[in-house]
């Protein structure tokens, strides 16, 4: 297996990979354009080793990452950022895939299998890590939800008795709207520059299907 499973499992927080993690699951904004995404995603041979759960007496820092990440990417737009990032990675690939099996008769495909090597182990990290942080926002926002539902529904009258308050559930505790704030991309930048929204589940869904479509005609016809 390739790929830096050592590395991954004894993450400490004074780690390169730490604080990019730290940082980008955090509560400040990081712009889709910064820098900061390229050296987090640099990182893939040890992001396709990550996991949920402590497998050391380490710090617990993909735990910590995850919380981060539930927490604040519905105000922060980063998880929504990273599945930008992972789309797009998605889309190069393959277009790659594609251009390689229409074009695998002529010259060089030892250089253009090593560049698909390549870009495929940065994605499958960047995929992982994406799993771990989506997974861990869609349960708390399930668990948000169902805690609000719970204080607004049921409630002791004077008696003793239990009955069941109309009041609605706070939108900041609905599931679908915190699944839909944490992604959807809103840039920070003035609103006369452009894409100031982005749906990055729509955006995500569509291009791994389209990724999927293009391996299965390429395995078809190699």
């Amino acid at each position: 297996m390739w790929g830096d499973s050592e590395g991954a499992y004894s993450l400490t927080s004074s780690d390169d990979l730490s604080k990019c993690l730290y940082q980008t699951t955090g509560p400040a904004h990081i712009p889709y354009n910064d820098s900061r995404w390229q050296q987090l995603l640099l990182h893939y041979d040890r992001l396709v080793h990550l996991h949920s759960a402590t497998l050391s007496t380490h710090d617990d820092v993909v735990g910590t990452a995850c919380a981060q990440c539930a927490k604040y990417s519905a105000t922060s737009s980063n998880l929504a950022a990273l599945t930008l990032h992972i789309s797009r990675m998605l889309r190069d690939l393959q277009s790659d895939l594609e251009h390689y099996s229409n074009n695998s008769n002529e010259g060089g495909d030892g250089k253009h299998r090593i560049i698909i090597i390549g870009k495929a182990r940065a994605t499958c990290g960047a995929l992982n890590l994406l799993r771990l942080l989506s997974h861990e926002t869609i349960v708390q926002a399930c668990d948000s939800a169902k805690a609000q539902d719970t204080t607004n529904t049921t409630t002791n009258n004077q008696d003793g008795a239990n009955y069941y308050s109309e009041q609605p559930t706070a939108a900041g505790n609905d599931t679908n709207y915190l699944l839909k704030e944490s992604f959807t991309y809103r840039s920070r930048q003035s609103s006369g520059s452009g894409d100031q929204e982005n749906d990055a589940a729509v955006q995500i869904i569509s291009t791994m299907m389209l990724f999927l479509s293009t391996v299965g005609k390429t395995t078809t016809t190699t």
